[in-house]
């Protein structure tokens, strides 16, 4: 044993030497009999403060309490534990009021580790630095780290002789009215890979001050209501378990671990970074200003707030969030590949407030409630995916446009999404989807306050594609546009919309409806020529099986419809209606595949139809022309003079016609009296 405390004490010395002289100080073994530091402070003065502690033998099952009192203002280089009498022992300084201790040493407070193997146990103490209740006293640091990984390897490799060093660990606590100062970095450090921390812990209740950054990391922070920690630049709390208290400011806070702010803290910063982990903000957290604070996301974290937390911008960094109580921010902001989740749990939600743009490239996952009360808009080559259950709203409540995805980009909507906002009249939108958008089991629900405006437009090769039960609402009178995209179903959709709206001049617009049981509407098509187009708009409508049935075609200007049923699809147009008293609706109507008993014209007839040419005249007496060009089976075209309404309401060609059972009658009644008169003659 003599010959490992040598081996100890000579370590602790041959560290100090590369400082200056040691000053060896004993402590007193009570507070009332604490050694003065008076009685030493000219010794002390540029040299080291070696601390003997009790000069006891190393005792590993027990830790002794040493005390000095700081009974007037002292400087050293630093203060290192000495092999002989400092392991298991807690170092108490005691300061009289007023009283300042100047550490010059860049080491600081030295705990002496052992840390080259084969030595790798390193020694359990504890640090106090106290007042008395209603003083204040200053400890002035060059910088300091704060080792506080203690080593549980046995001492020498030899299990049997020796107990572990890090049984009791180490402990720093600065007590209630003494200031701690570093004008460098100051870090509290705990376990490495090569020292498992045991029972380490940095206490609280004073002030901590750094004037660059100041760090917690691997370690246990306890923070009392009357501790502070203020760093000029940044505060990093990482991989730590944190009791916050009291207040804490910095440049920018980092949070990762099991971090817990109680409802009497308060963080004041630019930006609380969040690093993973459980982080629980119940208390404020703010700027300076109160209303500028970013939280920014780098790792999947576990995020609880109250409502004292006030974020201007959520910023992600290729992270999850996981708010299990709600949250409000101004905005998301995302980095160019950023791939990040925000996830809620419970009755919690994020609020969005301000207008909110996911940059290309960009993808977020959304599993939870989430309200943007604002608009919401994604980039090209970005990703917005809605998980299953999850709710997402987006009201705006002052403009037409709320939801909006760009070229390249890709939304997935496995939940629920709903959007709001006020739309005057006809092309008003309130959503527009470009890129590949589909709703897999989801629903888009589309409440747009206009008469006859486009709730959805699906434009610039953009496509929407509905399946496994997904689903599509918007008002009544409010139409899903389909502008130089596609829209289509695989027979499990539920589609209840006021219309479907192609318009503009585009030819690449398609519209393919599994099953007629989807529609949940009698939805109106309205197809729209623009004022200077002379080409007009093009649909291609495939409808695949069933029975349909549309309220009404609308037309203004120059247009086209490609109809082509399925093997047993039929379609009902209620109305061909033009829609306007001062344009010349000019629709074409172009059947393929047409078959008998197949098309209704509801207030078409006979007495309209000349050729192949339907005539309706508007209101203003402006006529609307409806041209038919038909192609049977094998796609040979139809006679145009051959088109009636059947006594049934099909539309009919007679190149295609079957006797009905009078005509028949009337047919082999004439083939009789023709063979008789045949037989007679003859």
């Amino acid at each position: 044993m003599k010959q490992i405390l040598l081996a100890l004490s000579i370590g602790a010395f041959a560290v100090s030497q590369l400082y200056s002289a040691n000053v060896a100080i004993t402590g007193g073994a009570t507070a009332d009999s604490a050694t003065l530091i008076s009685t030493k402070v000219s010794e002390l003065n540029g040299n080291t403060f070696l601390w003997k502690g009790l000069n006891k033998s190393i005792v590993v099952d027990q830790m002794s309490d040493a005390y000095v009192r700081i009974d007037t203002d002292v400087s050293m280089v630093q203060i290192m534990p000495s092999g002989g009498g400092a392991p298991h022992v807690n170092a108490n300084f005691i300061f009289d009021n007023g009283t300042t201790m100047n550490i010059t040493g860049t080491q600081g407070i030295n705990f002496n580790d052992y840390g080259t193997p084969p030595h790798t146990a390193s020694y359990a103490l504890g640090y106090y630095f106290s007042t008395a209740e209603g003083n204040t006293a200053t400890v002035n640091l060059v910088n300091q780290t704060f080792n506080l990984a203690c080593s549980d390897n046995n001492y020498g490799g030899n299990p049997d002789k020796y107990q572990t060093f890090g049984n009791f660990g180490r402990i720093v606590s600065v007590g209630k009215g003494i200031t701690m100062n570093s004008t460098g970095d100051f870090v509290v450090k705990g376990s490495t890979p090569d020292a498992k921390m045991t029972s380490s812990e940095f206490i609280l209740d004073g002030t901590v001050t750094s004037n660059t950054a100041l760090v917690f990391r691997d370690t246990v922070l306890t923070q009392g209501e009357t501790g502070v920690i203020t760093a000029t630049g940044d505060l990093k709390i990482e991989n730590t378990t944190a009791y916050l208290n009291g207040t804490l400011s910095g440049d920018m806070v980092y949070l990762g671990g099991n971090v817990q702010q109680a409802s009497t803290s308060k963080i004041t910063t630019s930006a609380i970074i969040l690093t993973g982990g459980d982080v629980a903000l119940s208390g404020s957290a703010q700027t300076s200003s109160e209303s500028e604070l970013v939280l920014k996301v780098n790792a999947d974290t576990n995020l609880w707030t109250n409502s004292n937390v006030k974020v201007n911008e959520l910023k992600f960094g290729a992270g999850t969030i996981n708010l299990n109580t709600s949250m409000s921010a101004n905005t998301i902001n995302m980095s160019s590949n950023d791939e990040s989740a925000i996830k809620t749990s419970g009755d919690a939600k994020l609020t969005i407030t301000g207008a909110t743009t996911l940059v290309s490239s960009s993808k977020l996952t959304i599993d939870g409630a989430v309200d943007f009360n604002n608009t919401l808009f994604l980039d090209p080559n970005g990703s917005l995916t809605i998980a299953k259950d999850a709710s997402v709203s987006i009201t705006k409540a002052d403009e037409a446009l709320a939801f909006r995805t760009s070229h390249n980009s890709t939304t997935n909507i496995y939940g629920d999404l709903t959007v709001s906002s006020k739309t005057g009249s006809w092309h008003s939108t309130s959503v527009i989807l470009r890129g590949t958008n589909v709703i897999d089991g989801g629903s888009l629900t589309a409440l747009a306050t206009g008469t006859y405006s486009s709730g959805i437009q699906v434009n610039q090769n953009g496509t929407l594609s509905l399946k496994n039960g997904g689903s599509v609402f918007t008002n009544k009178n409010v139409f899903l546009q389909v502008q130089d995209a596609k829209l289509s179903t695989d027979g499990t959709a539920s589609i209840n919309v006021g219309g479907f709206m192609f318009a503009n001049d585009t030819q690449n617009n398609a519209i393919t409806i599994a099953k007629a049981s989807e529609l949940k509407s009698n939805a109106v098509i309205f197809a729209q020529g623009s004022s200077s187009g002379t080409t007009g708009s093009k649909l291609d409508l495939n409808l695949l099986s069933g029975d349909y049935e549309f309220g009404a075609v609308w037309s203004l200007r120059k247009a086209e419809i490609n109809l082509y049923l399925g093997k047993d699809a039929t379609v009902s147009f209620g109305k061909l209606i033009p829609q306007s008293t001062d344009a010349v609706a000019d629709l074409t109507l172009v059947l393929h595949d047409f078959t008998l008993n197949t098309v209704k014209l509801g207030n078409v007839d006979n007495d309209m139809i000349s050729g192949n040419v339907i005539n309706i005249a508007s209101s203003g007496n402006i006529s609307q022309t409806v041209t038919l060009i038909g192609y049977d089976k094998s796609n040979n075209l139809l006679d145009a003079n051959s088109w009636y309404i059947d006594s049934n309401g099909f539309l009919a060609n007679y190149a295609l016609a079957v006797p009905e059972p009078a005509e028949w009658a009337m047919i082999l009644g004439g083939l009789a009296l023709a063979l008789a008169v045949y037989r007679r003659r003859k």
